[in-house]
């Protein structure tokens, strides 16, 4: 059961609409009465427990974890505004973002994404794992999918569901307090066994697979745990590239990029070498008439200068012989000359 619209929370929260709703709850539109009428996300979150126990344990950690989270500050995470309780529900209230989620942006394009954009994006979502990652304890995403990274009005990337974050304390056996698996096709093995372990090495799988649905338009859903070669696909890959998702996507946890921040590394890299292969292109694009005219007017000039010297040579015997220097040097400073002189004239303009 919804709430329905105009529904009042806490006395604040004015419900307005569903922004979307699944087996564990939903997310409605609220207007903040008591801040200047702003609009607010308010996500509801169902509990079923087996004992009276297992609820007051899961409530506890549903309040550790809001805590937690209303304390995060990142330019890539909604903030966490407020939670509470309401008929038997836990509630969460963030920072209202409006956008589309790479979900959207695949189904409208129905084909791969550019590598630079895809790495843009990437990049964005490693400074935000990686922050969560340095949290004390450690915050693992869990749910890592297109579904949950919103590209806001601003074209910022931000992680927009929180509800399956795991606050991962290495020395001891608390999971979330939902106990949820991830998504099929985006959690690693670990995850979705039954004992449900991770850590952020799961993220780091997760972000592997949503990379690989942009730059190959493979829904991993649909067969999960198999990845084919990106180079199969996009030719154009660099074997870098291929690297990275052979280490991201492994199966076995071990094999992974051990932290997040050698994965941005790697992609940073990429990056890099595009930035300067683009540069050039770009250069060659602007100037290609100007150097190619350069080029016919030397050929052109040599092809002169020779024939020139050929018919003089009866004439001129061994009184004129231009040394190989000085026929280089002619054939270089004009063209050259004329290149330079020209590059200059349109740089003042």
């Amino acid at each position: 059961m919804f709430l329905p619209a105009d529904t009042i929370l806490e006395n604040r929260y004015l419900i307005k609409d569903i922004l979307g709703k699944g087996g564990m709850g939903a997310v409605y539109l609220a207007e903040d009465k008591r801040l200047g009428d702003r609009f607010l996300a308010v996500k509801e979150i169902c509990l079923h427990f087996n004992s009276e126990k297992d609820k007051e344990m899961a409530l506890k950690q549903f309040r550790l974890e809001a805590t937690m989270l209303g304390k995060l500050d990142h330019p890539n995470l909604p903030k966490v505004i407020d939670y509470f309780g309401y008929n038997g529900k836990e509630y969460l209230v963030m920072e209202y973002i409006q956008g589309k989620t790479l979900k959207d942006y695949i189904e409208e394009r129905c084909s791969p994404f550019p590598v630079e954009q895809v790495i843009k994006w990437s990049l964005e979502i490693c400074s935000a794992l990686e922050y969560l990652h340095e949290q004390n304890p450690p915050i693992v995403f869990r749910d890592l999918k297109p579904q949950n990274i919103m590209i806001n009005n601003n074209k910022q990337i931000k992680l927009i569901d929180f509800g399956i974050a795991k606050l991962f304390a290495p020395s001891t056996e608390t999971d979330t307090f939902i106990h949820a698996r991830g998504t099929m096709g985006y959690c690693p093995p670990e995850q979705c066994s039954l004992k449900g372990n991770t850590d952020i090495r799961s993220d780091i799988y997760a972000l592997g697979a949503t990379m690989h649905y942009l730059l190959t338009n493979r829904n991993p859903s649909v067969l999960p745990f198999v990845f084919p070669p990106i180079k199969e696909i996009l030719p154009e890959a660099s074997e870098e590239l291929e690297k990275i998702f052979s280490r991201a996507l492994a199966l076995d946890c071990d094999e992974r990029y051990g932290n997040i921040k050698e994965l941005k590394e790697d992609l940073k890299k990429i990056i890099s070498v595009s930035a300067v292969n683009t540069g050039l292109e770009a250069w060659i694009s602007k100037w290609w008439w100007t150097v190619a005219l350069s080029v016919i007017f030397y050929g052109a000039g040599l092809i002169a200068l020779r024939s020139l010297l050929h018919e003089l040579k009866p004439f001129l015997g061994y009184m004129f012989k231009p040394s190989s220097f000085l026929v280089l040097f002619i054939y270089l400073f004009i063209p050259i000359g004329g290149l330079i002189f020209y590059l200059r004239k349109n740089k003042k303009k």
